[in-house]
């Protein structure tokens, strides 16, 4: 009858693997229901070959803590009294949905600072990888340099992003 165990727990064993196995097949490529934000942010990104993979002058990463934020500037949602950027966000160990950036965000054109007037709009689906747009309503000139700074995110005081004059000169803001 000792052989019998053996042979039952093996089997048990090897049924609780291939379950896990399945389960976890039939996560992958489910990321729940599209939301309009995730469906712009996506079709930007077909729009601009370079988030496939080389950063463009018009987006900037930084990597400074635990959270990796990378900040782009959407030319193509922008225009009308408002600029578009945007937003990921990647960690492994801060929760992301606590933070509402449009309350966090300061923007600056040529060393003056302008008034804060930000809506964040994200697809919240995870909270350790995040994307969303940025979007800060008033008149910037884009013939100066641009600073966007995201306060305290992940113990950091200051997460800051600069983009130069010559990098944003010719932009086509629709």
């Amino acid at each position: 009858m000792g052989i019998s165990k053996v042979t039952a727990l093996i089997i048990a064993a090897i049924a609780a693997i291939g379950l896990g196995i399945m389960l976890l097949n039939n996560n992958v490529g489910q990321e729940g229901p599209e939301t309009a934000i995730a469906q712009r942010v996506q079709e930007s990104n077909e729009q601009r070959p370079d988030v496939q993979g080389t950063e463009s002058p018009l987006s900037k990463t930084d990597a400074q803590g635990a959270v990796t934020i990378r900040a782009s500037i959407l030319p193509e949602e922008s225009g009308d009294g408002k600029l578009t950027f945007e937003i990921l966000m990647n960690t492994h160990s801060v929760d992301l949905s606590q933070y509402n950036l449009a309350e966090m965000a300061t923007i600056s054109s040529g060393g003056k600072e302008l008034p804060a007037s930000f809506e964040w709009k994200t697809d919240g689906q995870d909270s350790h990888h995040m994307k969303g747009m940025l979007v800060w309503t008033g008149t910037v000139s884009l013939d100066k340099d641009l600073k966007l700074v995201l306060k305290d995110i992940g113990n950091i005081p200051e997460k800051r992003f600069f983009w130069k004059q010559d990098e944003l000169r010719g932009m086509n803001v629709q």
